[in-house]
């Protein structure tokens, strides 16, 4: 039934395909914003990658996604270089943005210990907030710890 279905699926993407404008692919498109600092580079990228982003954002945060989302492309912003493959961008994306959101703690919950004893093992790692010593890294110029940075690894 798949083989079946195969040429009909082909001929339908080709179709779709060509009744689309030509766009420049996500490694040109951070090509651009790096170099040049193009904002119709990086406003295409959000565009694209937003709506992701933000789905991500909102599954991790629930009501503060769209600071994780503004956080995730600031971090685009500031660390578009790290992206090493532009193709990989959305993975990046993804990767930075559900640590944004889990990393930010709303601000009606309380902190420590109450708060860090529901987060799983897997989730203790990221860092809680501005005053969390791996913020301090990157502000320091030490970009090993920073979110960013090391979603790219």
């Amino acid at each position: 039934m798949a083989r079946a279905l195969q040429p009909v699926l082909q001929h339908v993407s080709r179709m779709a395909a060509r009744d689309r404008p030509e766009q420049p692919a996500d490694a040109e498109l951070l090509r651009r914003f790096v170099v040049g600092r193009d904002p119709a580079a990086f406003e295409l990228l959000v565009w694209r990658h937003g709506p992701m982003v933000h789905a991500v954002c909102r599954r991790a945060a629930g009501r503060d996604a769209d600071d994780a989302f503004q956080a995730t492309f600031l971090a685009l912003v500031r660390h578009a270089r790290s992206v090493r493959r532009g193709e990989s961008l959305a993975g990046w994306l993804h990767r930075v943005a559900r640590r944004a959101a889990v990393a930010s703690p709303p601000p009606d919950r309380p902190t420590g210990g109450a708060r860090t004893a529901g987060r799983s093992q897997r989730d203790r790692h990221f860092p809680r907030g501005p005053n969390d010593p791996i913020f301090a890294k990157c502000s320091i110029g030490r970009s090993n710890g920073c979110l960013p940075c090391s979603a790219t690894r």
